[in-house]
């Protein structure tokens, strides 16, 4: 286990010199940007396999990567992500300054780089306390709130960032690719679940609002799948955060937001399934959020929609939300409520 340990350490930081410019000497045969002649050598993995290696970086090169380059730098990253995976690796990230590397990618030119750096982030951020602080107090909130249109979280100084009641500004921009977008989200989910900090620097930095830019309008229809997770950390945080991620979400609109994701013609069924989910947990959260979502007639109508038309899951979903809203209004049992009337 030492012995992988160390190679894999090492395997990362000849991956780094490349990542931060160095020249690709070689590669595997058949590999992408494969050349004959170079300085370097072939470096063998651990798990198995030729990789490319680095020689020195030049002192000066383009703005951007050429093809083949760019494709070798991908191919590491992807290599990058299977080494994370494991724990211990992922904390040694830390030793040879991967971080730095990782946030520079983010803001690349060539959107398989930006994505694969956040793939790369996510992956070791999950279920891995040290690395989920080390990212936070590095920026990585902030970062992937940008890719996502938003201004960036409260950080991990926990100062500066904007408190649950204040308006949250709407979000706009952010990264052009849904692949980038989605990988971002996917970075973001990783750094908060399951870290007290990470989830109190979301909330209280209007990263909510953020989601449900993310989840809401043309991202039901343009990019499901980015929309589905935006919805699916959302439920997340209503549970982490029960009564003042309500409040965040329906000062941001969440209840237009999951109307039109539920009730779209033609949409996802993933994404309606992920709302539908994400209005009981916020019902089940109570609070102001909460009784205004249970008044929103909008919200109600596409509910009852689902649940009278739908069997199965999809209907019992729906139901439990409409549950969840009536529970939250604090309707009295046989009092005619118009939540329950499929």
């Amino acid at each position: 286990m030492e012995h992988y340990s160390h190679d894999a350490v090492k395997r990362m930081q000849e991956i780094k010199r490349v990542l931060d410019g160095g020249a690709i000497a070689s590669t595997a045969a058949g590999g992408p940007g494969a050349a004959g002649g170079g300085g370097g050598g072939t470096t063998h993995h651990p798990t198995g396999g030729a990789h490319p290696t680095a020689a020195p970086p030049p002192a000066s090169g383009p703005d951007h990567a050429a093809p083949a380059a760019l494709d070798a730098k991908v191919a590491l990253l992807d290599e990058l992500v299977e080494l994370v995976e494991n724990i211990d690796t992922a904390r040694d990230l830390a030793l040879i300054g991967g971080l730095p590397t990782l946030l520079s990618l983010l803001a690349a030119r060539e959107p398989a780089l930006r994505s694969r750096a956040a793939e790369v982030l996510g992956t070791a951020a999950q279920s891995n306390p040290p690395v989920q602080d080390w990212f936070l107090e590095g920026g990585v909130l902030e970062a992937v709130l940008g890719m996502l249109g938003g201004g960036g979280g409260g950080g991990g100084g926990g100062g500066g960032g904007r408190g649950p009641g204040a308006p949250p500004a709407p979000p706009g921009g952010g990264d052009p690719c849904p692949a980038a977008r989605k990988k971002a989200l996917f970075a973001l989910s990783c750094l908060v679940r399951h870290c007290e900090r990470a989830t109190d620097a979301l909330v209280e930095g209007g990263g909510i609002a953020v989601l449900v830019h993310e989840a809401s309008g043309e991202a039901c229809a343009g990019r499901p799948a980015a929309a589905r997770k935006a919805w699916q950390l959302l439920s997340y945080l209503a549970t982490a955060r029960p009564g003042v991620a309500g409040a965040a979400a329906h000062a941001a609109g969440v209840g237009p937001a999951l109307a039109t994701a539920i009730s779209l013609p033609g949409g996802d069924a993933e994404v309606r399934g992920a709302a539908v989910a994400c209005a009981a947990a916020l019902g089940e959260g109570g609070g102001r959020g909460a009784v205004a979502l249970a008044a929103d007639a909008g919200l109600v109508s596409a509910l009852r929609a689902v649940a009278g038309g739908e069997g199965g899951e999809g209907g019992d979903a729906a139901r439990g939300a409409l549950a969840a809203l009536e529970g939250a209004a604090e309707v009295p049992a046989g009092g005619g409520s118009a939540l329950m009337a499929v």
